[in-house]
């Protein structure tokens, strides 16, 4: 190769950043090294469209969920007035504290969203993320309006002793009916695999609903709370219902639920230190079929899919 042509080519190699081999008589095209170019890291960028449907759970977005807040005010508002006839002042004051639970929940969604917003985020670092939106989603699923929220507290304080009374006796009896209607939804379930007589579905219907307690979240959840619950009644009180082949298939039931309760505890609609009196661990035989797999996070279906 012409000399004058060689140190050309390492004058534009070293231009475009390449490494040449040592001038000398045995240089060859073939001692042109290619830099090594380490491939870019995927990124995600969670649009505040994307982080609204994370918290709130909907497509339609931030202002819709605020409008569901407002609505879930005005009802409680509504129920409570049926029941024990709230005064105007009851009623405003209520109104305020409910403002002020959104206005609360607002602005930590507000800080988080803006932190977030339109930030380019390494692939391998989303699950940090969405582990910071968690709370936030899980607060507002569970709802703003629970006993720690100040629309709870001024709710206690203004109401006079005897509209508490009222308003308790009234919301016990609801929360019972609705509950009965899950149990006979539960039981429908459990005949698919075990057939009851009449006597056994009502015994056992009146079983749950005396010693075990409703979910803190009603929903998709509520087969499984109540059979993790059932799972832990004393196995003579379940013996005195079912026969021996139906105790067996009853436990092998017990054993799929149980393989899910970490997984009800960590969605808040299970909280073992809320079950109803009289209810204790399993009698050991069943506790060994369920400690071995219990707490595993598995996908839970459905009711009736």
């Amino acid at each position: 190769m012409n000399p004058a042509y060689r140190w050309l080519l390492c004058i534009v190699f070293i231009a475009l950043g390449y490494a040449v081999a040592p001038a000398g008589d045995d240089f060859d095209d073939d001692d042109v090294v290619a830099p090594q170019i380490q491939q870019p890291q995927p990124m995600i960028v969670l649009t505040p469209e994307q982080f609204d449907q994370r918290v709130f759970g909907t497509q339609n977005g931030y202002a819709v969920a605020m409008k569901q807040f407002e609505s879930q005010v005005d009802l409680r508002i509504e129920a409570a007035d049926r029941v024990c006839k709230l005064t105007d002042t009851q009623k405003y004051k209520l109104r305020l504290a409910g403002d002020a639970d959104l206005k609360e929940f607002k602005d930590r969604c507000d800080g988080l969203k803006q932190k977030f917003q339109n930030a380019q985020i390494p692939l391998n670092d989303a699950n940090k993320i969405f582990a910071d939106i968690q709370p936030l989603q899980q607060e507002w699923s569970t709802g703003l309006l629970g006993d720690t929220s100040l629309f709870a507290k001024v709710f206690h304080h203004l109401l006079s002793s005897d509209q508490f009374t009222q308003l308790k006796e009234e919301e016990k009896q609801r929360v019972q009916v609705r509950y009965r209607a899950k149990i006979k939804l539960a039981i429908a379930t459990v005949e698919n695999s075990i057939p009851l007589t009449e006597k056994q579905r009502t015994s056992f219907e009146d079983l749950l609903a005396n010693e075990t307690k409703p979910p803190k979240i009603s929903g998709r959840y509520d087969y499984y709370v109540i059979m993790v619950q059932a799972s832990k009644l004393p196995e003579e009180k379940l013996k005195a219902i079912f026969d021996e082949p139906q105790m067996r298939a009853l436990q092998q039931l017990f054993q799929q639920v149980g393989r899910i309760e970490q997984v009800l505890r960590q969605q808040g609609v299970l909280d073992l230190d809320d079950v109803g009196e009289g209810q204790r661990a399993p009698a050991p035989a069943l506790q060994i079929q369920l400690g071995a797999r219990r707490g595993a996070a598995i996908a839970v279906p459905a009711q009736g899919q």
